[in-house]
C-alpha cells in the first residue's frame, strides 16, 4: 500500500503523501502493533526485530500487550494517539469475528445463514484489505486538511429515512451514477450525470436543510474515502506487486482489476436501491449513511471522467461540495425534461413500488422495536430501566453510539441499538450498558429507557425521597448519577434524577 499512497507522486490523490502516517493494528484486549509513530505512549515497547518487514511504514515498530485503544472488533478508523492523528486497522481475525457476529444475529432461517459460510466469507480478501487501508489512511489526510468539513452524525437522527420520494430519488441517482461510470464515451457520461443532478435537485427540495447538510458532509468524508478505493484500483492495475504478496491468500496480481472495479459499481447500485442489507437493518439509519459512501465515490469519479482536474484541490475548501462541483461542470441544461423522463421510466415505477413497501414495512417494524423496549416477552425474562431527567430542566443529553445503529421514530424519539450505548445527562451523571440493548431516548419526555436481561433486581431500599445516588448500582448497567429518587413499578425500575437537594453539603 505504501508503495502507492506513501510517495510524493501518489497517483490516487496528488499532493497526499501517506508515508509519515502512523498506523495502529489491534486485536481487542490482546495486543496492539504501532507503526511509524513519532512519539508513542510510554507503555508501548519497541519491537522492531519482531516484524521482519522493513518497508515503510514498518521501520519503527512498538507493541503493547493486554491493553488496546478499542475494546470492540472491526474498528477501522482514525484516532488520536499522543496527539497524533493515527490510522487504525483491526486485525484480520477481529474483522472476521465482527463479520461472523453480524451473520449470527441476522434474521431468517439458520440454514440460510449457514449457506453464507463460504470460503470467501471465512477468508480475508487482499484487495478489500488494500482498499480499506487506503480508505482509512485518507481520513487522516482529510482531518489534517479539512477538519472543519466533518459533519455531525447527530444530523443523521433528523433524516427522513423512510421517505418514499427521497428513497426513490436516491435509487434513480444510483442507477444513473453507475451508468456514468460504465459509459464508454464522454457524451454518455454527460447524459447520465445530467440525470443524476436533475433527480438530486428534485428530491433535495423535499429534504430538511440538515438532511442536505448531512449528505454533503458524509459524501465529503466517507464518499471521498470510498473514491480513494476506486482510484486505487485504477492505480494498481498493471502494477508489479512486491515479492511478499505471493504469500497472501487470495492474491492473484494486479494485471486485471476490472473485477474489483465492477464490484464497487455494483455495490453503488445495491446500496442506493436497498438491495444491500446494512447491519440487518433496512429501516434504520444504517442504509442512509452507507449509501452516501458510494454516491460520494461515484460523484468524484464522474468529475474525473469529465476532466475536472482541479476538483481535488477545490473540494478541500470550506463550503465546496461534490454536488456543487458537478453542477458547475455540467453547466445549464433542461433539468425539468431530464427529470420528467427519469420519473416516468419503467425503472422509476419499479423502484416506487419497492420504496412504498419499505415505508409501510418500516412503520410496522419500528413499532415492534418500540414495543420490545416497553413490553417484556415472557420467554425472555427482562426488566425495564427508565432514567427520567425531566426534573433537571432542559439539560443536554449526549450518547455514545454507532451511527449505523439508530432508528428515528419522530423528531423527538430516537432508538439507539447494535452496540453498548453510553449516555451523559448534563448535571445529572452518566450510565453505560454492559450488553447491547435497544435504547429509547424521548427528548420531549426527557427519559431514557431500555431493557436488561434477567429477572427484576432486588432493591433493598427504594429511594422514595431525593438524595445522593453515589454508590447505587443495578445489574446490567454502570451508573454514576448525582442525586435522585428510585422507584419500582412492576418490572420497571425508575431513576428520577433531581437537582442537588437543598441542605446537602
Amino acid at each position: 500500500m505504501w508503495e502507492v499512497i506513501g510517495s510524493a507522486d501518489n497517483p490516487v490523490w496528488p499532493g497526499w503523501n501517506a508515508s509519515t502516517t502512523p498506523v495502529l493494528i489491534y486485536f481487542p484486549g490482546e495486543q496492539e502493533v504501532l507503526l511509524n509513530h513519532p512519539h508513542p505512549p510510554a507503555d508501548y515497547i519497541r519491537a522492531d526485530g519482531l516484524l521482519p518487514l522493513t518497508r515503510r511504514p514498518t521501520a519503527r515498530v512498538w507493541v503493547r500487550n493486554g491493553k488496546t485503544q478499542f475494546d470492540s472488533d472491526g474498528q477501522n478508523t482514525r484516532t488520536e494517539i499522543n496527539g497524533v492523528s493515527t490510522l487504525v486497522v483491526a486485525d484480520t481475525s477481529s474483522n472476521m469475528r465482527s463479520s461472523l457476529r453480524s451473520l449470527l444475529r441476522a434474521s431468517g432461517p439458520a440454514a440460510e445463514r449457514d449457506d453464507q459460510l463460504t470460503l470467501d466469507a471465512l477468508s480475508s480478501n487482499p484487495y478489500k484489505t488494500l482498499a480499506m487501508i487506503a480508505h482509512e489512511a485518507f481520513h487522516v489526510f482529510q482531518h489534517a486538511h479539512a477538519a472543519e468539513k466533518e459533519v455531525s452524525e447527530g444530523l443523521l437522527l433528523e433524516y427522513p429515512t423512510l421517505s418514499v420520494d427521497n428513497n426513490l430519488g436516491v435509487a434513480l441517482e444510483g442507477r444513473a451514477l453507475a451508468a456514468a461510470l460504465r459509459a464508454r464515451t464522454t457524451p454518455e457520461v454527460v447524459k447520465a450525470a445530467r440525470e443524476v443532478m436533475a433527480v438530486r435537485a428534485w428530491r433535495r427540495r423535499l429534504l430538511p436543510a440538515n438532511a442536505v447538510t448531512y449528505e454533503d458532509g458524509t459524501e465529503f468524508t466517507e464518499g471521498l474515502a470510498k473514491f480513494v478505493e476506486y482510484a486505487l484500483i485504477q492505480a494498481l492495475e498493471g502494477r508489479k506487486p512486491i515479492a511478499e504478496m505471493a504469500w497472501v491468500r487470495g492474491f492473484a496480481g494486479f494485471e486485471d482489476m476490472s473485477g474489483p472495479r465492477a464490484t464497487l459499481v455494483q455495490a453503488l447500485i445495491d446500496n442506493t436501491d436497498g438491495t444491500n442489507l446494512v447491519n440487518n437493518d433496512p429501516f434504520g439509519a444504517a442504509p442512509v449513511r452507507f449509501r452516501l459512501y458510494y454516491s460520494g465515490m461515484a460523484l468524484a469519479a464522474v468529475l474525473d471522467r469529465l476532466g475536472a482536474h482541479d476538483w481535488r484541490t477545490r473540494i478541500l475548501r470550506p463550503g465546496t461540495t461534490l454536488t456543487g462541483l458537478l453542477t458547475e461542470r455540467l453547466g445549464s441544461f433542461d433539468q425539468q425534461a431530464v427529470l420528467k423522463a427519469a420519473l416516468h421510466s419503467n425503472e422509476a415505477a419499479q423502484q416506487r413500488g419497492r420504496v412504498e413497501r419499505l415505508a409501510s414495512d418500516g412503520r410496522i417494524a419500528n413499532q415492534a422495536l418500540l414495543t420490545s423496549i416497553l413490553t417484556s416477552v415472557p420467554e425472555t425474562p427482562s426488566w425495564r430501566l427508565e432514567i427520567d431527567y425531566s426534573a433537571l430542566g432542559a439539560p443536554r443529553a449526549s450518547f455514545g453510539y454507532t451511527p449505523f445503529g439508530t432508528t428515528t421514530l419522530s423528531p423527538s424519539r430516537v432508538i439507539y441499538k447494535q452496540v453498548r450505548v453510553s449516555g451523559t445527562i448534563e448535571t445529572g451523571g452518566k450510565f453505560k450498558q454492559l450488553q447491547p440493548s435497544p435504547l429509547l431516548h424521548d427528548r420531549n419526555a426527557r427519559t431514557v429507557t431500555f431493557r436488561i436481561d434477567g429477572g427484576p433486581p432486588k432493591i433493598d431500599v427504594v429511594r422514595a425521597s431525593a438524595g445522593s445516588l453515589a454508590g447505587f448500582t443495578l445489574p446490567g448497567v454502570t451508573l454514576d448519577f448525582a442525586y435522585g429518587e428510585v422507584h419500582v413499578r412492576g418490572d420497571t425500575v425508575v431513576i428520577r434524577l433531581v437537582p442537588k437537594p437543598t441542605g446537602l453539603g
